[in-house]
């Protein structure tokens, strides 16, 4: 027999929420979370915000961070202290996605269903396109798969996007954390990688379906996030493909030397300079926390 709202007896969902100047979405975001019939542990953590103090009218804990720890680091804080809450199974939304109670509750249905899967997640509408799922990001520039009919169970995925991400807690006390040295893209893609070495599946459920609204006008999002999503392809290939180093890497540098060209050529020269960065930083191994490349 199900608990309320599709919940198992002894199952506790927990909800991590990361905020790093967008006080507005995340508190929207808990209250969305707090109406639910059987709202479950919320935990934001606020990445050295300059909003971060309207946080504490959120009614629920806010972990505050005295730098960014990007986006690893920071669902780190908020995956351990679900743990310690004895979450069985956790949550990360972005504050820029919306789910509603009955998509995450088909999502944990179909994880105590499925015992081979560890981590699932739905299709992603954003814009209008949708997606299910990423695939190996060493191996495709376009890494999103093109959403299915909605309908039938889980397809198996590379890796479930991070916006909206449902994992049991055993995968992370298998797995370890998010590797910190992505700081920010592929940090989640290098999860699952991990998780499936493990021996858990991942997933995603086509019939459900969450929406995804990021902000175009966020400052530095031009730049910090080719920057992050070149560079880390190089830290994810030498991890997961280090036999096809001599041929991939060659690759992502010619292929980030034609971005920087366009960008250039288009009226864009900071995000033409981020290309450029990721290469000598993705070439040289230099990982983590670059933001003050660009006075982020």
């Amino acid at each position: 027999m199900r608990g309320a709202g599709g919940q198992q007896p002894g199952a506790r969902l927990g909800a991590v929420i990361l905020n790093w100047n967008d006080a507005d979405r995340t508190l929207a975001a808990v209250r969305s979370l707090s109406a639910w019939a059987s709202p479950p542990f919320v935990c934001i953590v606020d990445n050295a915000s300059a909003d971060g103090s309207r946080l504490r009218s959120a009614g629920v804990q806010v972990l505050y961070n005295s730098r960014n720890l990007g986006f690893a680091g920071g669902n780190n804080r908020g995956i351990s202290r679900a743990l310690e809450e004895g979450c069985t199974e956790i949550l990360l939304l972005n504050s820029d996605a919306e789910i509603s109670e009955e998509g995450v509750r088909s999502l944990a249905r179909a994880l105590r269903d499925h015992p081979s899967i560890g981590i699932i997640g739905p299709a992603v509408r954003e814009g209008g396109r949708v997606f299910a799922g990423g695939r190996d990001i060493a191996w495709h520039v376009d890494t999103r798969v093109p959403g299915k009919a909605p309908g039938g169970g889980p397809v198996t995925a590379d890796y479930v996007p991070g916006m909206v991400f449902l994992a049991r807690s055993a995968v992370f006390a298998s797995v370890g954390l998010l590797d910190e040295r992505y700081f920010f893209s592929g940090e989640v893609a290098d999860f699952c990688r991990r998780a499936r070495d493990h021996g858990y599946a991942c997933a995603v459920c086509p019939g459900v379906v969450a929406v995804h609204r990021p902000d175009q006008g966020m400052p530095l999002r031009s730049t910090l996030y080719p920057y992050y999503a070149l560079r880390n392809r190089f830290l994810f290939l030498r991890e997961h493909h280090p036999a096809l180093r001599p041929v991939l890497e060659p690759f992502w540098v010619l292929w980030g030397f034609a971005m920087s060209v366009r960008a250039f050529l288009a009226g864009s020269p900071e995000q033409s300079r981020a290309y450029r960065i990721a290469l000598v930083h993705g070439v040289k191994g230099m990982y983590g926390d670059r933001n003050a490349e660009f006075h982020a």
